[in-house]
Formats: structure tokens, C-alpha cells, sequence
């Protein structure tokens, strides 16, 4: 079985996490985050692969410009080999740089199974499913409360709450829905990732099963393996947790940790999706000051 496997879903909800245990496995390769979707010249090609096609030079360039923006993440392939062979392969076929570069990423790293993870790929479900039908998708959720307090202590994030809160609803409501229209039921696949650090072994089993691969119990012990399958500085800033075995504690750390205030906040903003994905609410109601203060940053 080699159906592609996409990791989508909000940031700081426990993506890179299920990425490095995949990779634990022995068969399956997934790198870390790739520009190619939301590239810059992917709207003047890949979104419209079908009905205006990028052809010689101006593809060339394209595939060019795909693999500079994402060299460190594709080490050690070599640039100059992947771009002779893409273009020699196909002109104009704006799936596959995507797909070889993929596919010689797990050959690099002895697998057989490839797959991507970008949780910003939710909202390119439909590109993807075209590119390729038999694509599957788990898609990671997580309590925007944890969330919205792990995005404000990574450096690449904003430390407004009322932002984080609203950019996390966007990804989990119009993402999910995105998913829902695109991809079959059978084809997708829901985990929060507090059931994910609270029961790896049941979850994890969970996964293998959806697809297609035995367990291995090597899986668990990710943490052994991940520095290799990760750039140097998400290894030390953003997911040096991910380093590490999996803690409970840190699903739950936003309790001790997040202002009582921030906590209204992202329990107003995400209600909808706190609701559909049983995340009890435990803060205040907002006042008005604070209501009119997200409807100002929401329009």
C-alpha cells in the first residue's frame, strides 16, 4: 500500500509530533514542512495545473523556485539532480516536483511510503485530492486554549491572543470544512492530540490501521530518532519538546500557565469548535469591553 499521507491541522496542534512517530516507522517518510502550495507562483500554476499549465522555461523556473525555498527542509538531496530530473521528466506537470521530491526523500531515508505535513495543506484539500485521488489525510486537533498559549511562546507566532484565537477557529472551522468537501469520510481522519499524548499506543494503532501499515512498537520511541528527521532550529526553538517522550503534563500545561483573561478569550473565539470537539469551557463570559475588542480584530 503506498497511498500518500497528508498531516493537516492547525499549528501547535501536535502535528510535527505524529509526523516524527510515523517516521519512526519502518516504512514511511514525511519531511518537515514544505513551501509549495501557498508558493508564489503556485496560483499562476498549480491552481489552475488543469486549465493553464506552466510549460518551459517559465516551469523550469517553477521547479526551480520550489526546490531553493525548500532546501534545507529536502537535505541532503541534491538540488541540481532534482531539477534535471523533473524537468526532463515532464513539462508542465505541476504535480510532479511535488510528488519525485517526496518520493526521493523516503528512498533517501530507506522508506517506501512518503507523505507531507503542512498544517496549511487543509485549505489545499481539493489540489491535493486531484493530484492525487488516493491521498489520505489526518488531520490534528487540539484545545485552543493549549494551542492559543503554545503559539504565543513560539517565536513565529504573534503574542495577541485575540489573533492567535481567531487564526486557530480559521484553521479548525474552515479547514475541517474544507476536508469535509473534498475528501471522502473514508479517506480522513480526526485525532485530538490530547487523546494522542494521553494514550499513544491506542492512538498510534489507531493511525497504522487507518494507513495501511502494521504497528511497530518503535514508533513510541520517536524521540530517539527525531533529530534526524528535523531541521536545526525547530529541533531547539518551536518543537524541541518533540525531542523528547511524550508528557501528559504538557497537554495540560495552558491550566497553570495561561491568564485567566486569555482563557475567556479563546474559549469565545473557538466555541463553535470547542463544542464539536468536547473541550469543556472553564473561563468567565466576556465583558463588553473585551467583545467589542474581538469584533474590532475579527472584521
Amino acid at each position: 500500500m503506498t497511498r500518500p499521507i497528508f498531516i493537516v491541522g492547525a499549528n501547535r496542534s501536535g502535528t510535527t509530533l505524529l509526523r516524527l512517530i510515523l517516521n519512526a516507522h519502518s516504512t514511511i517518510a514525511i519531511p518537515d514542512e514544505l513551501v509549495y502550495f501557498r508558493g508564489v507562483r503556485f496560483h499562476h500554476g498549480a491552481m489552475n495545473w488543469k486549465r493553464t499549465p506552466v510549460r518551459g522555461a517559465d516551469y523550469a523556473f517553477f521547479v526551480r523556485q520550489f526546490l531553493e525555498r525548500n532546501r534545507e527542509v529536502i537535505r541532503p538531496l541534491d538540488l541540481e539532480t532534482l531539477h534535471a530530473q523533473i524537468v526532463a521528466s515532464a513539462d508542465g506537470d505541476m504535480r510532479l516536483p511535488y510528488e519525485h521530491v517526496l518520493v526521493e526523500w523516503a528512498r533517501e531515508h530507506g522508506k517506501t511510503r512518503w507523505g507531507e505535513k503542512t498544517p496549511g495543506n487543509i485549505f489545499y484539500a481539493r489540489e491535493i485530492r486531484e493530484f492525487f485521488p488516493d491521498a489520505l489525510f489526518i488531520n490534528m486537533v487540539r484545545d485552543p486554549r493549549a494551542g492559543v498559549h503554545s503559539m504565543q511562546r513560539a517565536s513565529i507566532f504573534s503574542t495577541d491572543t485575540v489573533i492567535n484565537a481567531l487564526n486557530r477557529d480559521h484553521f479548525v472551522s474552515a479547514g475541517t470544512r474544507t476536508l469535509a468537501r473534498h475528501v471522502p469520510e473514508s479517506d480522513q481522519t480526526t485525532i485530538r492530540y490530547e487523546d494522542l499524548v494521553a494514550n499513544p499506543s491506542e492512538v498510534v494503532e489507531g493511525v497504522c490501521r487507518f494507513v495501511g501499515v502494521p504497528f511497530e512498537p518503535e514508533m513510541l520511541s520517536y524521540y530517539e530518532t527525531a533529530s534526524s528527521y528535523m531541521r536545526g532550529f525547530a529541533s531547539s526553538d518551536i518543537n524541541a519538546a518533540a525531542n523528547r517522550p511524550v508528557q501528559v503534563g504538557r497537554a495540560e500545561a495552558w491550566r497553570d500557565r495561561m491568564d485567566a483573561r486569555d482563557v475567556s478569550i479563546a474559549e469565545y473565539v473557538c466555541r463553535d469548535h470547542m463544542s464539536k470537539y468536547d473541550y469543556e469551557p472553564e473561563g468567565s463570559p466576556l465583558g463588553g469591553a473585551d467583545l467589542a475588542m474581538v469584533a474590532v480584530k475579527t472584521a
